[in-house]
Parts: structure tokens; sequence; C-alpha cells
């Protein structure tokens, strides 16, 4: 009993123990997760495509130039979005020198460059502080929306570029560059890195200095004539054209012909009469009237038209300017069909004026003053390159052609000449005369052959110079000569241009003719001292013998003079070949060395008889 007791008493123990140590030891962390999956239509759709600028109908204006006033148009062109994805337009303008040269902003003050987007974006102009800042901006329409370009045809975009500035102060040529971005939809900035596609446009403009004409210019008074009755006279000092086909038209079947500089008439008036009479109206209102006309002006040419007729107070006279307008059909099929418009060397002028002056015999009423006429085969004459005009064939010059220029690697120099004669059909080079171009801008343009084979040079006397860096067969290579004379006419002349370099074996075989003379006389010379030596040796023989070493001695002889008379044909055959081969100067050469293989010959044959 009391054994159970004590059990009990110990079992009681550990129960406290056990329930102390649960209640006074700190908890474990009990963590519960729970995860869930919900789909929320956002209204975003990823699709894959690309963004893809092109450029076409590109249209860069020729010979731009800027003087001072309103814009001028450089460039136009179409924007196509030729990716699969819609897209937005970004632009950014760039003007450097024409060689590369950065632009100060100093320089940049007050120049503008205006990109019209036709109807579909706002016209915008980059000034001087939104240029050549290599930042895109993107183009807005008139809601000032960025526009977005739709793909294929649904996103063309018609762009015409144009540049304006102050008055220039200098002659110089700028490269006005206008970058076009394409970028995806979702852009937000026009420069971020995502996917787009870039094109440029640009175009070289250049600026000239507006130059204040000389007023007070008047031909020499020893340079007029006199009119019919000498009531008036007239100078011819600056009536002289020369002429070309247009830039612009060369390339189409309408070809047109222009005059690169002005031909200015000047008329000297009696100085102790106005130009300018005041007649009172009916009405008692007041008119001035010129009191000089030109009642009647031809040319006796429908290409020779009158451009303008002004009265010049200064000098007291009428200043007439005449322009060539004129076009004929070209064949690019069958060129020979326009050849002999395209060789066309001149115009002829016979002009008839006739003045009258107001009140000459009735009041208010003009009647005849004065006339005169005027007759130049030479007025207007085309303008051609020296390397048209070559050395006669068979004694006679060759009907005149534009012909190809044969190109080398030594320089050809090439000068502009103009037609001095009435008869074309001879191209002597004393029927043409010497041009000095005064001329405001010209340029060499050379189309076809490979890169960098043909050099060409602008010199400072407007001539210019073509060679080539190789030998290689020239393939459709054209020489296009482009001047802009005072008219702002842009004229060309156009020419072939062919490999005219000699193979080097035509060198060689030119050579082959001293060398051959020199081994044949060692040959001969050879040959002569061994039958001399043959000769001695059997002239010691004994007596015995004389008769049968006569027989041999003359067979020897014989045969060595047909040896020799063989090499000299040899010898002259092989002079024959070469001469025809050679110049002249190896003619004489050749010749002289004939002559000695024939003294050598003969001596040779009479030392061998003694």
């Amino acid at each position: 009993m009391k054994k159970l007791k004590t059990c009990l008493i110990v079992l009681i123990k550990i129960s406290l123990i056990c329930s102390v140590f649960f209640v006074l030891s700190p908890s474990s962390k009990v963590q519960a997760i729970f995860s869930d999956t919900a789909s929320v239509s956002m209204g975003i759709k990823l699709e894959l495509g690309t963004v893809s600028l092109v450029t076409k109908d590109t249209s860069n204006i020729t010979a731009a130039s800027f003087t001072e006033g309103d814009s001028i148009l450089i460039a136009s062109s179409k924007l196509v979005n030729e990716g699969s994805l819609s897209a937005k337009l970004g632009y950014k303008v760039n003007i450097t020198k024409e060689n590369g040269a950065t632009v100060t902003s100093a320089e940049l003050k007050d120049t503008s460059v205006t990109i019209n987007f036709g109807t579909v974006a706002k016209e915008v102009t980059a000034s001087s502080a939104s240029l050549n800042t290599n930042s895109f901006i993107f183009a807005k329409d008139s809601n000032s929306k960025e526009v977005i370009l739709e793909p294929n045809s649904k996103g063309e975009m018609p762009i015409k570029v144009s540049y304006k500035s102050t008055a220039p102060t200098k002659d110089e040529k700028i490269k006005v560059s206008v970058t076009f971005r394409l970028i995806q939809a979702n852009a937000v900035n026009a420069n971020d890195q995502l996917f787009s596609d870039e094109e440029i446009l640009e175009n070289t403009v250049r600026l000239v200095p507006k130059t204040n004409e000389e007023k007070s210019y008047w031909p020499d008074k020893s340079t007029f004539v006199e009119a019919i009755h000498g009531k008036y006279s007239y100078s011819l000092k600056n009536m002289k054209m020369l002429f070309s086909e247009t830039y612009n038209s060369f390339n189409s079947t309408t070809r047109d012909i222009k005059n690169l500089n002005k031909a200015t008439l000047y008329i000297q008036l009696p100085d102790n009469v106005p130009l300018t009479t005041t007649v009172t109206k009916n009405n008692g209102t007041k008119e001035n009237k010129p009191t000089y006309i030109i009642s009647q002006l031809s040319t006796g040419n429908e290409a020779i038209k009158s451009k303008s007729i002004e009265l010049n107070e200064e000098h007291h006279g009428i200043v007439i300017t005449f322009e060539l307008d004129e076009s004929y059909s070209y064949d690019p099929s069958n060129s020979d069909s326009s050849l002999n418009y395209a060789n066309k060397d001149r115009f002829e002028l016979s002009l008839n004026i006739e003045i009258q002056k107001y009140g000459m015999y009735e009041n208010q009423k003009y009647g005849y003053y004065d006339n005169s006429h005027t007759y130049d085969q030479f007025f207007a004459t085309r303008l051609v390159l020296s390397s048209d005009l070559v050395l006669p064939i068979n004694g006679a010059y060759t009907k005149y052609a534009q012909l190809p220029i044969k190109l080398t690697k030594d320089k050809v120099n090439l000068t502009f000449k103009r037609f001095n004669t009435t008869n074309p059909e001879s191209a002597d080079p004393i029927n043409f005369k010497d041009v000095q171009i005064n001329a405001k801008d010209i340029g060499i343009e050379v189309q076809g052959g490979k890169e960098k084979q043909i050099v060409s040079l602008l010199n400072p006397d407007k001539t210019f110079s073509l060679w080539l860096m190789s030998n290689e067969t020239l393939n459709n290579a054209v020489l296009n000569v482009k001047i802009t004379g005072d008219t702002g006419n842009t004229l060309i002349i156009s020419r072939k241009l062919i490999n005219e370099i000699k193979s080097q074996s035509t060198n060689m075989r030119s050579m082959k003719v001293p060398l051959v003379e020199e081994n044949n006389s060692q040959q001969i010379d050879t040959k002569i001292a061994e039958e001399e030596q043959s000769s001695s040796a059997k002239s010691s023989l004994t007596s015995d013998s004389k008769g049968e070493t006569s027989v041999e001695k003359v067979t020897e002889e014989k045969v060595t003079e047909e040896k020799v008379i063989e090499k000299t044909k040899e010898v002259e055959e092989d002079i024959n070949s070469s001469v025809v081969e050679s110049t002249a100067e190896w003619k004489e050469k050749n010749i002289t060395t004939k002559e000695k293989l024939d003294e050598s010959a003969t001596e040779a044959k009479q030392e061998i008889n003694n």
C-alpha cells in the first residue's frame, strides 16, 4: 500500500513537471500560404511586323541657288511606309559646307528650312535654333497629334523641302540634309531606341551674293553705229550668243536649245530730247508717255526673240535683251535622225528695228522716226569642245561631229570652242575660235566606267582635264559638262569617253627591229671571219693539192655567198615588217641599218673573191 502510494506521488510530480515545461516553453511560428490566378482583359494586342521607310519619285533641283527673297525649292519626294506596322514620323535637319565642314551658329542666323508634308501634316520650318541639333522631332497634324504613317500606299506622304536665309555675303555651296525617321507607333520620343528606319533627302545649294549691276555701264562710243537716217545710233558689242542643249531636257525626247549668255543691244538717243513726254488727257489728267517706242522689231529667225525692252535714263537710251529658244525631237533608238540638229552650228540674225517718236508729225500720235538693219551670220554659235576637232584624214578635214573623247593615262586637256565658219562640213580648227567662259558655274559630271577609273579636274581658267587610272575597258562612259550662264540657263555638253591606251605588246614589237639588226650583223661578221680563216688555211696547202683545193674553195665561196644573201634577205624582211609597225623615226634608223648591212655583205664578197 505504501509502495503504491509512492508510485502515485512520483507519477503526479512527473505530470506537473511536463505541464510546467509545456506552459513555459516558447511556441513555434505557424505560416499559412494561399495562391490564386485571375485573367483580366487589358485591351493590349501584341503583333509581330516590320518598320520600313523608303522614298520614291525623288527630284533634286539642279543647280539650286539662293540670292535673296522668298524661299527656293531644293528637293521633293514621297515617303512610303513599306513595313507591315503603323509607325510615327520624325525628322531632323542638318546644314554643312559642301566639303562636310561645320556651319557655325552665326552663319546659320536667319536660316530656315521648310518641310511641306502636303495635307497629311502641318508644314514645319526648322529655324537656326533647331538646325544641326542631331535630334529628331515628330511631325504633327492639324490637331497637333503625332503623324502616323500606315503601311503600303496608305502611308504615302508627299514632301517638299525649301531653303531660305538672309542675303549671302560670299559665294559658296552648302549641303542641306533632311533625315526622316519612321519609328514604331508606341514611341513617346522620336529619338527612342526602338524599331525604326531612316531615309535622307539632301541637295546642294549655291549661295550667290547679290551683285548690284553696274548702272553706269554703257558701251564705248566707238562701238556705236548710226541708224539709216542718223537720228539714233546702236552698239552691237554685246550682241553674241553661245548655245547648247539644256541640262534638264537632254535625256528627254524633246531637247531644248537655250543661250548661255545674254545678248544685249544698246540704242543711244539724242540727249536734248527727254525720254518721257507728259500728256494732258481730255479729262484734264496728266500721263507720262515714252517719247520713243520700238514700233517694229524682227530678228529674221523664229528661235531668236526679244526678251526685254527697257529705257535707260542714266545713259539716255534703250536696252534690248535677246534670248534663244528652240527645241527639236530626239529619238534615242535612232540618234542619226536627230544628228543634223544636234550638230547645228549657228543661228543667223537679221535684225530690223524701227523707232517711232511721240508727236513726230501729229500731236498725241507716234510717227516714224528712224530705222536700222544689221546682219550677223555668227550671232549665236554652238559651244563645242576642242576634242571635236581632229587631224584631217587623207588630206581632207571631215564633217564636224560631236566626237568621243579618247582617254589615256596622260592628261587630256580640253578647252571650249565655238563655230566661226559658214561651212560646218569641215572640222578644220581654223574654223573655230577659243571661248573664254564667263559662266556663273561650271560642273564636270562623269557617268559610267568603274569607280575611280576616270579622273577629272576643273582648271582655274575654266578649262578642264581628264585621264585614266587604269586601262580597263570603259563601258558606256559619258562626260557631261554643265554650265550656268548669266541667263540662268544650265546647259550641257555631252561626249562619250573611250579608252585609247595602247597595249604593251605593241610597244615591244617596235623594239624588235634594232635587236634583230644587231644580232644579224654579229652573225654576218662572225661568218666573214670564219671564211677568212678557212681561206688562209687552204692557201697554205701544197701545190699538188691546188686543183682540188680550188674546186673546194669555189664551192665554199658559193655557199658563203648564198648564206650572206639569205641572211641579208632575212634582215630586209624583218626590217620591212618593223618599219610598217614603227614610227618615222624608226623608219630612218632601219633604212640606215639596212644600208650598212648591204655594205658589209658586199665587202665580205669582195674579200672572199680576193
